[in-house]
């Protein structure tokens, strides 16, 4: 929060101004990088940049999204994102905590590749980069933690 309050009128401009998603291509693979998830059942172009940026739980009857309960637990009734994923792209993704020690990789339904980098580095774990080209993975370890993680 303190430093999201010293962030200037320009730097909140800019990130306001970054695309909900993007698209690149990697030895001859498409792949698409968002902050958390995609919507099943929606074409990348009509994907909510509101819920790109939240999605974890799906309700599999509706295809809704859910948040977490109160206690930040995974809603009653609903799956992971990944589980109903139907676009034709690999994705890259953080937002939600699957190790705190390597990036994991989930195959889709479709088989699709999806890699959650989100290492827990706001928990005490690493901030992950992984590298397309050559699946290497660059980690820096959290300085202390920033938040209690809710297992």
């Amino acid at each position: 929060l303190e430093v999201f309050n010293s962030l200037s009128a320009a730097h909140l401009q800019f990130l306001a101004a970054l695309p909900p998603w993007m698209k690149v291509e990697a030895n001859g693979e498409t792949w698409v990088v968002v902050h958390a998830g995609l919507e099943p059942g929606k074409p990348l172009e009509e994907q909510d940049p509101n819920k790109i940026c939240h999605i974890r739980y799906v309700d599999p009857r509706t295809l809704k999204s859910k948040g977490l309960t109160e206690d930040f637990q995974k809603p009653e009734e609903t799956v992971y994102w990944t589980d109903l994923y139907d676009l034709p792209y690999n994705v890259i993704h953080g937002h939600h905590v699957h190790s705190f020690e390597v990036p994991v990789l989930i195959t889709g339904p479709k088989g699709q590749k999806i890699i959650a980098v989100d290492t827990g580095c706001g928990y005490g774990g690493c901030l992950s980069a992984y590298v397309l080209e050559t699946g290497g993975v660059f980690q820096v370890k959290a300085k202390r933690e920033y938040a209690r993680a809710h297992r």
